[in-house]
C-alpha cells in the first residue's frame, strides 16, 4: 500500500474512534403514574443500567398511568409506563404507538377494603352498599371482577366514584361503606379503620399489569435505543430480586412512597418480570369487553389487540421472553 493511502486509512481510523468517542447518550423521557409498579424503571435509571446502555433517561411522575399516558400521547415523553385499563380506555393511533412489553405485574395488590361497622362481613354483605372507587381505573375494574365472582351483581351495590385521595376520608366518616383501591390511600384508610377494617381480596380473581409504551417511530428508527432500554430493565429486574430492601429505598425516594408500604409490595405484590406473554391478549381483551359494555368507551365493536401490541422489539433482544401466538 502507497504512503498515502496508509495515511488516509490512519486518519479514517482515528476520526471514527473519535466519533465514538463523542458521541453523546441519547436523553430519553420516561413517564409514568405514581405507584411502584414500574419499579424496574427507576432501580435502571439510579443504579446507571440505562447509562451503560447510552440512554440519559429522565422520569417524569404524573399523578397516575392515565395521565402519564396521557401526557405520552401528546408528545411530552419518549416512553411511558401506564395501566391497561387506560390503554383500553384511550383511542389512541396503533399507527403512531404500541405497548411493547409489560413491566410488571401484579395478582393481589387491589383489594376492598369494608368497614365492619356497616353490617359487612363476607363480601355477600356487599349487596346494597355504598362502594367506593375511581372510575375507569384497574380498581374500577376489579371491583367488577370481584363482585360478580361472589354472586353479587353491580347493580345490587351503589359505585360511588371519587378522587384516589377523597377514598380513606369518605370511608372513615361513612359517606361510603366500602372502597376498592391499593396503595397509598387504601393503607392510609385501613389505618384509619382499626379493627373496624376488613379486607377481601382475591389473587386468581385478576393480573393487574403495567404496559411500557413506545412511539412507531422510534422503534423503527432507534431500535438501539429500545433494546438498551430493555437491557437495562432487565439488568434492574434481577438486582431487585436480591436487594429488595435497598430497591424498595430507591422506589420509594423517586416516587415520594412510604418505604415500608413499597417494601411490603416488592415481597408480597409485585412481580417484575419485562415480557409480553399470550395472556396479555386475553387480559386486554377482558378490560376492552367491560369498558364496552360499562359505556366507558364510544366503540361497540372490540379493537384487535395485535394492532396495539408490537412483540417485534423484545423478540429481537429476549426472544425467550415473548409467549404471543402469531
Amino acid at each position: 500500500m502507497h504512503r498515502t493511502g496508509i495515511l488516509c486509512l490512519a486518519i479514517m481510523i482515528v476520526g471514527l474512534l473519535a466519533g465514538s468517542a463523542d458521541a453523546q447518550p441519547r436523553k430519553v423521557v420516561i413517564s409514568g403514574g405514581s405507584g411502584a409498579m414500574d419499579g424496574a424503571v427507576c432501580v435502571a435509571i439510579a443504579k446507571g443500567y440505562l447509562a451503560e446502555n447510552d440512554i440519559d433517561a429522565e422520569l417524569r411522575i404524573y399523578r397516575n398511568g392515565s395521565a402519564a399516558l396521557e401526557g405520552f400521547l401528546a408528545g411530552e415523553a419518549d416512553f411511558v409506563s401506564t395501566n391497561r385499563v387506560g390503554v383500553v380506555l384511550t383511542d389512541f393511533d396503533p399507527s403512531r404507538f404500541a405497548f411493547i412489553a409489560t413491566l410488571s405485574t401484579s395478582d393481589s395488590q387491589t383489594k376492598v377494603l369494608c368497614r365492619k361497622s356497616a353490617g359487612i362481613a363476607q363480601p355477600a354483605d356487599l349487596r346494597g352498599k355504598r362502594i367506593g372507587t375511581v372510575r375507569g381505573t384497574t380498581a374500577h375494574y376489579y371491583l367488577h371482577k370481584f363482585l360478580i365472582h361472589n354472586g353479587v351483581s353491580p347493580r345490587d351495590v351503589k359505585v360511588v366514584y371519587l378522587k384516589k385521595k377523597q377514598l380513606p376520608e369518605a370511608l372513615v366518616a361513612g359517606e361510603i361503606d366500602a372502597m376498592c383501591q391499593h396503595g397509598t390511600p387504601f393503607d392510609q384508610a385501613k389505618s384509619a379503620l382499626g379493627d373496624d377494617a376488613i379486607i377481601f381480596g382475591n389473587p386468581k380473581l385478576d393480573r393487574k399489569l403495567v404496559p411500557l409504551m413506545a412511539r412507531r417511530d422510534m422503534i423503527a428508527n432507534e431500535p438501539k435505543v429500545i433494546e438498551g432500554l430493555f437491557r437495562g430493565i432487565r439488568k434492574a429486574e434481577l438486582w431487585i430480586a436480591d436487594h429488595q430492601e435497598e430497591a424498595s429505598r430507591i422506589i420509594a425516594d423517586m416516587r415520594h412512597l412510604s418505604y415500608e408500604s413499597t417494601l411490603a409490595f416488592l415481597r408480597n405484590e409485585a412481580d417484575f418480570n419485562l415480557s409480553l406473554e399470550q395472556s396479555v391478549l386475553l387480559n386486554l381483551e377482558n378490560v376492552e369487553m367491560w369498558a364496552i359494555e360499562s359505556e366507558l368507551v364510544e366503540r361497540k365493536t372490540p379493537r384487535n389487540m395485535l394492532d396495539i401490541v408490537d412483540y417485534h422489539p423484545l423478540e429481537k433482544v429476549f426472544p425467550e421472553s415473548v409467549t404471543i401466538i402469531r
